[in-house]
């Protein structure tokens, strides 16, 4: 009885690591998704900058910057 016991908590204890290896895993995956994320806002954030200098640069009135950016 005592070995059954044993194999039953052996195999208990592998379900468990398993299940945090894939638990660890998905985290992984989840992280590198929202650094993907991270990167895309930061390029859209300097490329808003780049925008900005460049309508700042070409003296244009508030009203045409304004147009200009919204295309």
């Amino acid at each position: 009885m005592a070995k059954r016991e044993q194999v039953v908590a052996e195999a208990v204890e592998e379900q468990s690591v398993e299940e945090t290896v894939r638990s660890i895993a998905q985290a992984e995956a989840d992280y590198e998704q929202i650094m993907v994320e991270i990167q895309n806002y930061c390029q859209q954030a300097k490329d808003l900058r780049e925008q900005a200098a460049m309508v700042i640069r070409s003296g244009r009135t508030d009203s045409q910057a304004g147009e200009e950016i919204r295309h």
